[in-house]
């Protein structure tokens, strides 16, 4: 909790604590200077790749940077605990004998269709003055055998002036095959396409676009929808670890909306749809995966409901965004819809994690329990003479505090007028009534 997290740090300031133990989330943004700063381990958990790496040094930095208190002491003490074959790699490090290498050739083709997509890029002359800004040309000057450019090479073409154009070249055949481009080779002309916006306005793998284009059509069933958005690639680098089997098959017992096999709960879309489900269900869950699965099927979720809309999939579009409004309100797909104003889908939510909800004035979390014990829906509650039936579900007590909330539900009212203008046109207009109490807690600022 915040206020342990406070009290803590004034004690350790205080000197009432002598050692302060976090984890390495905290070290890195605790502003609290000591005398000593140990790192007892090297491996981390990276949920972007599914596994654990060796802490890198600006990490390694950054904590050690705590070592050390101005106004009391004139030097610092950083201590770091790692296994055998890791103690020289991190020497160098420390002593800047160990060059940091550019990785944006690996990632160029999602770089540029981003920069294609804006208009910084519309030629290969273009994408090659871009790239001269990066850090990977500093680099590839510097150490081209690292990029795959041989001796042979360097002495024929000193400037790489043609390994980049190859370079963009490849990038730019990817990403029309991907349709997320339209390039012209013979034109030297470069363009976006809306399958290209939507995979740059949501940070989604240029390969996760290219999946939906070639899986997804008008006539995809609306249950493999969840199906097919754990297949992107956003999520390729999650594991099933045989000592997390036990848990996923619990979970997966627990589970009704998910289209998969008992013997693929090990997979990497398998353990991603259980986790996703189980969370919107609140179950307890302790797989270190869950925080990185939950984020990115906000995110890809809705790129996937643009996709669809952009696609005039009207059936598909409905399902996708009953999914992301699911995913951002954390509500079961069989939940009430006042559900949403409980405790467990505010507090500890792990989407929007930079709005901080409060815990008071939500509603008793029994009220959408009885609601959907007694199976009443949102337009019974709405409906007039139907007050006996929600007082026996709910109480006479809790009803008055139901309505409160009721009335933050967006609801709206139309009429409509005609006039016929001529035998082919008709002038419609159309009056939209809002039936609802905006609150900038639960309808947005």
């Amino acid at each position: 909790q915040r206020a342990e997290r406070h009290l803590s740090e004034k004690l350790f300031e205080g000197g009432y604590i002598k050692v302060l133990c976090t984890t390495a989330t905290l070290a890195w943004g605790i502003n609290l200077p000591a005398y000593c700063t140990i790192i007892k381990g090297t491996q981390i958990y990276d949920g972007n790749v599914g596994e654990f790496r060796d802490i890198g040094i600006f990490d390694v930095q950054q904590i050690f940077g705590r070592a050390g208190r101005p106004q009391y002491d004139v030097e610092g003490e950083g201590i770091i605990c790692t296994t055998v074959n890791k103690v020289d790699d991190y020497v160098k490090m420390m002593s800047n004998e160990q060059n940091i290498e550019s990785h944006l050739h690996t990632n160029l083709d999602d770089c540029l269709n981003a920069e294609i997509s804006i208009g910084t890029v519309t030629t290969t002359t273009e994408a090659i003055q871009w790239i001269k800004f990066t850090y990977l040309w500093i680099r590839l000057k510097r150490n081209p055998r690292y990029y795959g450019v041989d001796l042979k090479s360097m002495q024929e073409d000193p400037g790489m002036n043609t390994y980049l154009i190859r370079l963009v070249s490849e990038a730019f055949q990817r990403l029309n095959s991907y349709k997320l481009v339209k390039y012209f080779s013979k034109a030297d002309q470069v363009s976006t396409t809306d399958m290209g916006r939507i995979s740059s306005n949501y940070y989604v793998n240029v390969k996760t676009m290219d999946y939906f284009i070639k899986n997804i059509t008008v006539t995809t069933p609306e249950e493999k929808l969840l199906f097919h958005m754990a297949h992107s690639s956003e999520f390729s680098q999650i594991r099933g670890r045989p000592e997390e089997e036990e848990e996923l098959t619990k979970l997966y017992k627990e589970c009704s909306y998910i289209d998969i096999e008992k013997d693929e709960i090990l997979e990497n879309y398998g353990k991603t749809l259980i986790l996703l489900e189980s969370y919107l269900r609140g179950q307890k869950i302790e797989i270190a995966d869950l925080s990185y699965i939950v984020q990115n099927a906000a995110r890809v979720m809705r790129a996937l409901f643009e996709f669809c809309l952009k696609k005039n999939f009207s059936r598909l579009t409905r399902e996708c965004l009953k999914w992301c409004k699911l995913i951002d309100r954390r509500l079961p797909p069989d939940g009430h819809p006042l559900r949403q104003f409980t405790y467990l889908c505010n507090v500890g939510k792990l989407t929007n994690s930079t709005e901080k909800s409060s815990a008071e004035n939500l509603m008793p979390t029994s009220i959408a329990n009885d609601l959907e014990k007694h199976r009443i829906s949102l337009d019974q509650i709405n409906k007039k003479g139907d007050d006996d039936l929600i007082y026996y579900a709910v109480g006479p007590a809790y009803a008055g505090k139901m309505y409160e909330y009721v009335r933050h539900i967006p609801q709206i009212e139309i009429q409509t007028t005609t006039k016929t203008l001529t035998r082919s046109i008709l002038e419609i207009h159309i009056t939209v009534f809002p039936k609802f109490v905006w609150h900038k807690r639960w309808n947005g600022k």
